[in-house]
């Protein structure tokens, strides 16, 4: 009986220890939370976005990060706010700047963002997402929408804009299985009327590159973004950037894939194909100027071989599809976004390699094999001989003659040693006649010494 009340004593002293530690909730005290009392986004294209909001919160701010991500490939990126405190409310601005090349942020970009406040203690709230489109803000734009593709436009484009979304939906359709990508994620184009309006807001390399060539369209893979610059050319255009859309979904980056097969690729997407590729493809073929597909990671500058390595690409990739059928394009491109190269991914899925496969499709169009330029050899210099100890025999002089010289050389060493020879003074020649004219004297004296004593 006694060992059961030490029992109950030991239990009730546990109980209130574990009740001592809970903590004491106070009825009046608020849960830490940042509410977002208003917030504005606005487009300044091509300089920047600006963010403003105000905010309220039961706990005092130190700083204010607001966070946001351009694009379904994009990193997350975050900038703090300039705050302002006035009357418990706290308001946030932040420009953020778009016009620096490493800051580029296409047209038609969707930015998702949200807002971190961090209290005196290190405590962060975090508000809900919140989206909205960056456009050109030079123009208002309408909407198109198709399935996964947004088509903004201004002014009397929409028969045009109707147009290239029923492109674009087909392109999807026939390019999706062939890539192996997924075509869900919302795509978004921007249709600009003319070149003037393009100029303003493609990424371009320099200015000069801006005003001697027209672009048509450009992609952006990391913001699913494409470019169409409107005239008789964009369902080609349209579709072809498309694609390359779907290659970088398909490969993890567009920079896994060699230019050859991402261009190949975004031609073979093209739904209204040019027939100029192929006339200098044929044009190649007779000059024999068709460009080795190991050499095509980047274009040539050369005008008329960039459009002959814009039509190999295409006839390469043709040939690839209709020989090996779609399932093997999606599988190499599955293998490069692993890390593989060009040629252990060719051998695993089509079980030839780079070298080969051109040279099967140079056959197939009739064109003559690729044989690689011979090396260049260069004449190695002449082995020295090894130094080593001069062999010298006796000779009249004390110069010494090495027995070991080429004729050129003992020629020259020949020469060198008659000069030295006509020098006289100094030279070994010279002390030999002084001595024996010196014994001669010294005999001369002895004999008419000796003749004296006589």
């Amino acid at each position: 009986m006694r060992f059961n009340h030490i029992f109950l004593a030991i239990i009730v002293v546990l109980l209130t220890f574990c009740l001592l530690g809970l903590p004491t909730v106070n009825a009046d005290e608020k849960p830490e939370n940042l509410e977002i009392l208003s917030s504005s986004v606005t487009s300044e294209f091509p300089n920047g976005i600006s963010f403003t909001a105000d905010f309220s919160s039961n706990q005092k701010l130190e700083e204010i990060k607001i966070y946001f991500k351009s694009g379904p490939q994009s990193t997350v990126q975050y900038a703090y706010m300039d705050l302002k405190e006035l009357n418990g409310k706290i308001t946030g601005e932040l420009f953020y700047r778009t016009n620096s090349g490493d800051r580029y942020l296409p047209p038609g970009t969707t930015v998702n963002y949200w807002f971190i406040g961090i209290t005196e203690s290190g405590l962060e709230m975090k508000t809900e997402s919140n989206s909205f489109i960056y456009n050109d803000s030079r123009y208002e734009w309408n909407e198109l929408s198709s399935g996964p593709v947004t088509i903004l436009f201004h002014g009397p484009m929409k028969t045009r804009a109707e147009r290239l979304s029923d492109a674009v939906t087909k392109c999807l359709e026939i390019m999706g299985p062939i890539t192996g990508a997924e075509i869900e994620t919302p795509i978004t184009m921007t249709l600009y009327n003319n070149n003037a309006e393009m100029i303003g807001a493609v990424q371009s390399r320099s200015m000069a590159t801006s005003r001697e060539l027209i672009t048509e369209g450009q992609a952006f893979y990391s913001e699913s973004v494409v470019l169409v610059l409107a005239g008789r050319r964009d369902i080609g255009t349209a579709t072809h950037e498309i694609t390359h859309i779907l290659v970088g979904r398909a490969a993890g980056s567009s920079g896994q894939v060699p230019l050859w097969l991402n261009e190949g690729l975004a031609e073979y997407g093209n739904m209204d194909k040019s027939i100029s590729y192929n006339r200098f493809l044929e044009w190649a073929m007779d000059t024999n100027r068709l460009l080795p597909l190991s050499h095509l990671n980047r274009f040539p500058g050369d005008a008329n071989l960039t459009l002959v390595a814009y039509g190999q690409a295409r006839s390469v990739v043709d040939y690839m599809i209709t020989k090996y059928g779609t399932d093997n394009m999606a599988n190499l491109l599955s293998l490069l976004k692993s890390g593989r190269g060009i040629d252990s991914s060719l051998e695993e899925v089509y079980g030839i390699d780079l070298e080969n496969l051109e040279s099967d499709w140079r056959d197939s169009i009739g064109a003559p094999p690729y044989v690689p330029p011979k090396p260049k050899t260069t004449d190695l210099p002449a082995a020295e001989p090894t130094p080593g100890y001069k062999l010298f025999t006796l000779s009249p002089d004390s110069e010494g003659t090495d027995v070991s010289m080429s004729p050129i050389e003992e020629d020259a060493l020949e020469n060198n040693l008659q000069s030295k020879k006509l020098e006289g003074a100094c030279t070994t020649g010279g002390r030999s006649d002084l001595a024996w004219i010196g014994l001669l004297l010294m005999i001369f004296w002895a004999y008419g010494k000796t003749k004296r004593r006589a």
